[in-house]
């Protein structure tokens, strides 16, 4: 679990520091503070530079430009990896670094660079004036990856094993998108069926239908598809969890994703996009809960105070080790004010909370 977090050069996140670090983790702040950022440095931390995780960053946000624009190859991908620097140029040789505390100090660091004269690349036909992706992971680790061929296809140079990865799923939805397909939910819950991590997924739904009882997977057979069907307790009917609103579709993604990631992280970028305010300390219950159980790290975003409420009231009920994060922009530059679960409660009373504010 990580204890403390510190984010250097990182999009908007010039130099963010965050001294102390909980279980559950809620980052609340106003329009460009960097809530979303912080999600993804946490995310590029844990899959340890992974070069797979770049596409996945990049992807989601619509910045890897590829060749729709008919640029070259290299020009493309350095415009798009400059997007998760601060003030990039080719010039500046800006680092991104993320430092984490978590018993032992350990970092990750990513910089463009061009190619330098050495022999040894010469000879194997790579042209000087290119530029190469450098990941560096706690002294111990480093990568680079030659950026002549996509960003979705980049390999280590010379040829390495990609790092390992943590157990990791990224829970992302946008607005008007409802949750994010890049959650493959069908694969995730034939994981956990038949096991109690199953029957953790069933009540789960219960916050929305008390009346659900099972879960199942069906295949769409024009489309090949697979789609969720829940049962009722009572009537035995059949129905398709589609039909039944954004709510318990968005609670289903949540928590197969949580019981996919033990001893892992699971990071939600705007929690509240589909849940009406009424289930939401339900929801927050059932997180708090299987965070502990299966060791989770979880760090989560959201805009609505109602949101900020309901984890407010569940961490002090609890006295679970829940943290909110609010990050400000103060003349261009973001820090936050970390509150623990013995200060949300006072905090929550003198509306210091409120995203307004």
């Amino acid at each position: 679990m990580l204890n403390s977090l510190e984010i250097r050069n990182y999009r908007n996140l010039k130099h963010l520091r965050i001294e102390k670090l909980g279980r559950v983790n809620l980052v609340i702040g106003k329009n460009n503070t960097g809530k979303s950022s912080l999600l993804e440095a946490v995310f590029f931390f844990a899959k340890k530079g992974a070069l797979e995780s770049f596409y996945q960053i990049l992807s989601q946000r619509n910045e890897d430009l590829n060749s729709e624009y008919r640029m070259d190859q290299v020009d493309a991908n350095v415009k798009s990896l400059s997007s998760l620097f601060s003030n990039y140029s080719a010039q500046s040789n800006e680092v991104v670094e993320i430092s984490v505390n978590n018993h032992v100090e350990e970092y990750l660091n990513f910089r463009l660079e061009k190619i330098k004269a050495y022999d040894d690349l010469q000879r194997k036909n790579i042209e000087t004036n290119e530029f190469m992706l450098v990941i560096d992971f706690s002294n111990h680790r480093s990568y680079t990856a030659l950026l002549r061929d996509p960003i979705s296809s980049l390999k280590y140079f010379p040829p390495r094993e990609s790092p390992d990865s943590d157990s990791v799923e990224l829970v992302r939805s946008f607005h008007g998108l409802g949750f994010s397909s890049n959650i493959q939910y069908p694969l995730l819950y034939e994981s956990i069926a038949l096991t109690e991590k199953e029957v953790t997924v069933v009540e789960a739904l219960k916050i929305i239908d008390s009346q659900i009882d099972a879960i199942a997977f069906r295949t769409d057979l024009k489309s090949n598809q697979r789609f969720p069907v829940v049962r009722n307790r009572t009537t035995q009917r059949i129905t398709t969890l589609r039909s039944m609103g954004d709510g318990v579709n968005r609670i289903l993604t949540i928590i197969v994703a949580m019981v996919n990631c033990e001893n892992g992280f699971l990071l939600i970028d705007e929690f509240e996009n589909g849940l009406h305010y009424s289930v939401q300390e339900k929801l927050w219950e059932v997180i708090f809960e299987l965070a502990e159980q299966l060791n989770i790290q979880v760090f989560a975003t959201t805009h609505s105070n109602d949101t900020i409420q309901a984890f407010t009231k569940i961490a002090n009920e609890k006295q679970s080790d829940g943290y909110l994060i609010k990050l400000r922009n103060i003349n261009g530059e973001i820090d936050a004010v970390v509150f623990n679960e013995e200060e949300l409660q006072t905090a929550a009373e003198a509306e210091y909370l409120d995203l307004r504010l």
